[in-house]
């Protein structure tokens, strides 16, 4: 068991040989019978043995990990009813025409389900926001793509061209215009909260745009001390999912039909849903403080 552990990329076949060419066994043994006897080994162990067939997750720097174990402390008692969660999202157009469904019952003796996906797809690029009251508009953004005629303001880079990517320009707009004033509908007006907070992550574009427009915010704080590399720490990052999924069900059949799916779910997603991803952060800041600042599994 431990050299399937310790080595890399070598399948239980592989290992088998390397058996053999060290004196272990003196025939190779069937890679089956290897692999049962080494989930035996790890389960008198108390633990469980995995062959994994992803790529590694990204490592997190010491560094990284003791700033994510400080934003748990700081914000151990908080309460996230009042906080208002932010991220940018890409959406691609991957399967034009296709109803796809990423969990299905299937004959095992079946060749798995197939769906037509293309090279480059088209994209909505948007912000947004979640807040355990619901979610803003969206907030379509450079890089969406069919955007030329669509009377939408074009932001340019330092070099004077359309920019592809965000600019501290338009995120500006992003907060004035989208954010804050929806964040005040939902908080305010819709929950009678005076006082609220908005997330954002840590893009440099992002602190400029808001120190630039901290006069207007008008009840609303920046939350704090954002970790980098935090995905897991963020909800919105599972709403991102449950919009992509609900969306990829239509089969949309045109870039625009996808658009206006997109947008749709966005902006109307279950309650329940907005309710349970706000109320697990808890346990998110509980994953993280046991794992020492690692990654967890959200």
């Amino acid at each position: 068991m431990k050299i399937l552990i310790d080595r890399p990329g070598k399948s239980a076949k592989h290992v088998s040989k390397e058996l053999v060419e060290l004196g272990v066994t003196p025939a190779p043994l069937h890679p089956s019978t290897l692999a049962r006897t080494a989930h035996r080994v790890a389960q008198a162990q108390g633990r469980k043995l995995l062959y994994r067939r992803k790529k590694p997750v990204k490592g997190l720097s010491e560094k990284n990990k003791d700033h994510r174990l400080a934003f748990v402390a700081a914000n151990w008692t908080r309460g996230w009813k009042t906080t208002m969660f932010t991220d940018r999202k890409k959406f691609n157009f991957k399967y034009p025409g296709e109803k796809v469904h990423k969990n299905q019952w299937v004959w095992k003796d079946e060749d798995a389900p197939t769906a037509r996906e293309v090279n480059h797809p088209d994209c909505v690029n948007l912000y947004a926001g979640l807040t355990y009251y619901g979610t803003t508009k969206v907030h379509i953004v450079s890089g969406t793509s069919k955007q030329k005629n669509s009377g939408i303001k074009v932001f340019t880079n330092m070099k004077g061209q359309a920019a592809k990517n965000i600019t501290c320009e338009e995120y500006k707009e992003v907060v004035s215009k989208t954010l804050l004033p929806e964040g005040r509908r939902l908080f305010t007006q819709g929950a009678g909260v005076s006082t609220w907070t908005i997330m954002q992550d840590n893009d440099p574009s992002h602190k400029r745009a808001v120190r630039n427009i901290h006069e207007s915010m008008q009840g609303a704080s920046l939350l704090e001390s954002w970790p980098p590399n935090s995905p897991d720490l963020n909800p919105i990052e599972n709403l991102w999912a449950w919009v992509e999924g609900e969306v990829e069900k239509l089969g949309c059949r045109t870039f625009e039909e996808f658009k206006v799916a997109v947008i749709k779910h966005v902006e109307n997603p279950p309650r329940k849903l907005c309710e349970r991803l706000i109320g697990s952060m808890r346990r998110r800041l509980e994953a993280v403080r046991h794992c020492k600042g690692a990654r967890t599994k959200y």
